[in-house]
């Protein structure tokens, strides 16, 4: 009876935060470990072979939610016309635009939110993963250098001696 190390893992505000470490036999009873000792804010358990492993960052494709949703056709998008500034537009018409509108933008949030739970599901079966803070700084980095946020994402990066 060898006892595996596991790395506990949890999943909030967009950042992966590793917990701590569990010793247990097998997976479910690593799990029930780690609910007892995390409480409910654990969201993957990950071997600690597997975590030391530099390659699986490296096989693991990177994609945040955002890119995931735009390339299944959930991505956000604006198509309100303002009714209200049509000047030619009876009110029933108006409230015709606006009533299409209200259902397209309904329809988007189910498709975003089925969209964001098999994210989160495929996120916890480690077939994709969200980029790190650095990830996406270096993502920033690469815009236009006239862009606020691309001057704060350099000097950032610049702070930490990492490239971009």
């Amino acid at each position: 009876m060898t006892q595996n190390k596991w790395v506990v893992w949890r999943f909030a505000n967009q950042r992966w935060t590793p917990l701590g470490f569990v010793y247990a036999e097998t997976e479910a009873e690593a799990w029930d470990k780690a609910h007892k000792i995390y409480g409910a804010n654990i969201t993957q358990l990950v071997p600690y072979s597997r975590w030391l492993d530099e390659d699986y960052y490296d096989r693991t494709r990177v994609i945040d939610f955002e890119s995931y949703a735009s390339s299944r056709g959930g991505g956000r998008f604006s198509s309100d016309v303002a009714a209200q500034r049509l000047p030619n537009t009876s009110e029933g018409q108006r409230r015709r635009i606006a009533e299409q509108q209200l259902r397209v933008s309904q329809a988007n949030a189910s498709r975003r939110e089925s969209l964001r739970k098999e994210y989160d599901l495929m996120v916890s079966r480690g077939e994709i993963r969200p980029p790190t803070r650095i990830e996406e700084l270096q993502r920033t980095a690469r815009g236009n250098p006239d862009n606020a946020s691309v001057q704060a994402a350099r000097r950032l990066l610049r702070k930490r001696n990492i490239r971009w």
